[in-house]
């Protein structure tokens, strides 16, 4: 393996890794209901029960494309989880 650095420039706080997990999928640009773990896992998981705070304000999930970088998925994910634009 030979990861490339990646400078979201954020910093995620909370105390359910399932959801820094689906905010960092979509900040990448990636289809989390792609990624076989991450969409078992939130089949009982509703992302409209938590706040979040994206630049100081209220937001959602979707608001998160707004600080979102274009990046490549390693070799066997590409063309199968990125999100179109």
């Amino acid at each position: 393996m030979n990861p490339a650095p990646l400078p979201l420039g954020v910093v995620i706080f909370t105390d359910n890794p399932l959801l820094a997990d689906l905010a960092v999928a979509k900040m990448m640009r990636f289809k989390s209901a792609r990624m076989p773990l991450l969409h078992e896992l939130k089949r009982d998981f509703n992302v409209s029960d938590f706040e979040l705070t994206v630049n100081y304000k209220s937001g959602t999930m979707e608001s998160l494309k707004q600080i979102s970088l274009e990046t490549q998925p390693p070799p066997g994910w590409r063309g199968h989880i990125e999100e179109p634009d």
